[in-house]
């Protein structure tokens, strides 16, 4: 992944140029190896050195610069496929249609003297907004936030509270008050000391454009193989995560010269983290070597993981160490500069047991035959009544909702739910299911991996594949009621059949389980006497219950919830400078 930061001021103001003069004075010596990828008057970009040719960027033209991976459908995009002039009158929105990939995009427009900065609709390539006076400050990692100098801020404290209540909150905001995120498929202009951001590229957008039925196989196969053998053609030899569920052997299936992959399967001790057996029969029939590790949590300390970098957000989970060491050894052995994931293909391809998509059948099509056979088919696949899921459904169609909002968790205090903030209003005119896919997608692009050793590929989550599955409706997106039911049949004959049978799906809350309880005297010491509790934002007593071994063993529902607030703490107690606890 790119690595980046980029001062926008304007250049005509002797205020703004100041500003802009310290940010660059303070970044000097913990950049001085970055290089300088645009240097113009008003726009500065700096770019860590590339770990490989993936990250080469493209300029277009003399006004428009690419930081990431840009493609033109199967191939990379060329300068001379493209015009600048194209890019400035369209504001930035002709990359949306013209380009894909993982990149940030800046774009000066020297008549109107102002910059569009574009972020691509898979937000791959994280991008933050910080400002110094006149001068905005848009960059990548958010452990940099630490050598910007931007003086004394604040937290979020409402943001705080988000994470707490879900630890994958979708939101602009970060734990820093004054520093954004700019959404995928947004575009910011910075002119005249002013910033402006306006969502261009809008999924619900895509929701509403369906694809005809017929069409649908044949769309998304296109779709998923234009990405996969895209991202392939950037690495001689990559590694690919192959945990042997449906995802990860879908990418393998699609990447062209299977010799080319290194795959690795991480095995948990415990039967539902083991899945080895779909990873080595997927493997098998694509005529890939496999490799094969264990998790052990004997090997994870807590008391380490939470000495983190500063940073602008917790991490959703900081201890993985153990794996990061594993694949480290694994890049290093095997010459891999990647590791390619299946990542997002529950959510793309929608993958759920509620029966949302029920009430999308009936709303769509109405309560004939196909509906019936549809409630039979989810109470079959889900092991769910079925006159509760056909009620389910009508009461849901009727009122139109998706499924009720969910409740804070019990720890959370008065205090704590009067700081979080109102819940954005859901887009109109879309069914039920496809809100639904919606947030689950959403949630997808909510979070990538960055690690020092290797890069990480999503290639489920790109754009063209975004745009496919959201055109589908959620009742073709899983035909007859079957799990990601359309992907299967679109790759059928090209993965192995105990994969694309498979119903199962590997868990790793044993694993995370046996992680906490070894160390639950450190967990609970660091979270009972912690900033969270002293802030009065989590009440002692029920964290106190929620912190025990029996629950831990009993409620898994609770795992999930108890690395939130150990990222949360954890990251409180790791503050970039300037930044007061309070």
């Amino acid at each position: 992944m790119n690595r980046f930061i980029a001062l926008v001021w304007s250049y005509q103001s002797e205020v703004a140029s100041k500003d802009a003069a310290d940010v660059l004075a303070a970044m000097a010596t913990a950049h001085s190896a970055w290089v300088h990828r645009v240097d113009a008057p008003g726009l500065l970009v700096l770019e860590a050195p590339h770990r490989s040719n993936a990250e080469e960027g493209l300029h277009v033209g003399a006004h428009v610069s690419f930081v990431g991976t840009v493609f033109a459908g199967r191939s990379r995009a060329q300068s001379a496929q493209l015009r600048d002039s194209e890019f400035i009158e369209s504001r930035g929105a002709v990359a949306f249609t013209r380009v894909w990939g993982r990149y940030v995009c800046f774009i000066r427009d020297v008549p109107n003297a102002c910059v569009f900065i574009v972020r691509d609709p898979s937000g791959a390539l994280p991008c933050f907004v910080a400002r110094r006076g006149n001068a905005f400050i848009f960059l990548s990692h958010s452990e940099d936030i630490d050598a910007l100098g931007l003086g004394p801020t604040t937290i979020d404290w409402g943001y705080v509270a988000l994470r707490l209540a879900n630890n994958r909150q979708i939101t602009t905001k970060t734990g820093l008050e004054g520093v954004s995120e700019l959404k995928p498929g947004a575009v910011a202009r910075v002119g005249q000391s002013r910033l402006s951001i306006e969502q261009v590229w809008r999924p619900e957008a895509h929701a509403r454009a369906s694809i005809e039925q017929q069409a649908a196989k044949s769309a998304l196969r296109g779709a998923v193989e234009t990405a996969c053998g895209a991202w392939a053609d950037c690495f001689p030899r990559f590694g690919l995560r192959l945990s042997g569920g449906l995802d990860s052997s879908i990418v393998l299936a699609c990447v062209p010269n299977p010799s080319r992959v290194r795959a690795i399967n991480f095995a948990t001790s415990n039967p539902e983290g083991d899945e080895r057996a779909y990873a080595r029969a997927a493997a098998q029939f694509a005529s890939a070597p496999l490799s094969e590790a264990r998790r052990d949590p004997c090997r994870v300390n807590l008391q380490s993981a939470v000495q983190l970098k500063p940073a602008l957000n917790p991490p959703l989970w900081l201890a993985d160490g153990e794996t990061d060491e594993i694949e480290a050894a694994f890049a290093a052995e095997h010459g891999v500069t990647a590791f390619f994931s299946g990542r997002g293909g529950d959510n793309v391809f929608f993958r759920t047991l509620r029966n949302d998509v029920l009430a999308d059948r009936l709303i769509a099509r109405g309560p004939g035959l196909g509906f019936w056979r549809r409630c039979w088919s989810h109470a079959a696949e889900t092991g769910a009544p079925f006159w509760g899921s056909a009620f389910s459904a009508w009461r849901q169609a009727m009122s139109r909702d998706a499924a009720a909002p969910s409740t804070h968790p019990t720890y959370l205090t008065s205090k704590a739910i009067e700081l979080l903030p109102g819940a954005e209003e859901a887009p109109e005119g879309l069914l039920p299911g496809k809100r639904l896919h919606l947030a689950l997608i959403e949630d997808r692009l909510n979070y990538f991996d960055w690690r020092s050793h290797a890069d990480y590929i999503y290639p489920l989550v790109a754009q063209p594949v975004l745009e496919a599955c959201l055109s589908l409706p959620t009742f073709v997106l899983s035909p007859g009621g079957r799990d990601r039911g359309l992907v299967r049949d679109a790759f059928g004959g090209r993965i192995a059949p105990q994969v694309l049978q498979r119903r199962s799906k590997g868990q790793t809350s044993a694993y995370l389980a046996q992680i906490l309880l070894r160390q639950l005297p450190f967990l609970r010491t660091y979270l009972l006497e912690g900033a969270l509790a002293g802030h009065g934002l989590v009440s002692h007593d029920v964290l106190s219950a929620i912190l025990s071994e029996a629950s831990i063993l009993r409620a898994s529902e609770n795992l999930p919830r108890i690395v939130g607030l150990l990222s949360v703490e954890a990251w409180l107690r790791n503050l970039p400078r300037g930044v007061a606890l309070g």
